[in-house]
């Protein structure tokens, strides 16, 4: 897992991953079709084996722990379907910064006020919301 990585929409952040999926357990809806919510950039990463990944377009495209990682945009619906007995696969996570403690920790987004004053109130100085 990479705790980081730059694409398209700039730098985006791990803030969760899943387990190691085998033919056994993976789960049916990433057999079926999945999609992230707003705002989360789904990571594939095939540790070893071949997965056929599907797009909603009916793309298809096999994929092996040497192609590299595949990434998702949000909302972007995918299927995978493993095509070697071995195959193992891990989703992870991603999202802005601006995001990330909201996605990581289940806390609140940051309140509109304090995301506007961050451009007017210098670095280094208290900003009193009081």
């Amino acid at each position: 897992m990479k705790e980081r990585i730059v694409g398209q929409s700039g730098e985006l952040f791990c803030f969760g991953q899943m387990p190691v999926w085998k033919a056994e357990n993976l789960p049916e809806v990433l057999l079926s079709g999945y999609s992230s919510e707003e705002g989360e950039w789904v990571c594939l990463n095939v540790l070893q084996g071949d997965v056929e990944v599907r797009t909603q377009d009916g793309a298809a495209e096999v994929w092996s722990a040497e192609s590299g990682d595949c990434v998702f945009a949000p909302q972007q619906v995918f299927s995978v379907k493993l095509k070697t007995d071995d195959a193992e696969i891990r989703l992870s996570l991603y999202c802005a910064a601006a995001d990330y403690f909201h996605k990581k920790y289940g806390m609140s987004a940051t309140h509109s006020a304090v995301a506007a004053a961050r451009d007017t109130v210098p670095a280094g100085r208290a900003l009193d919301m009081g």
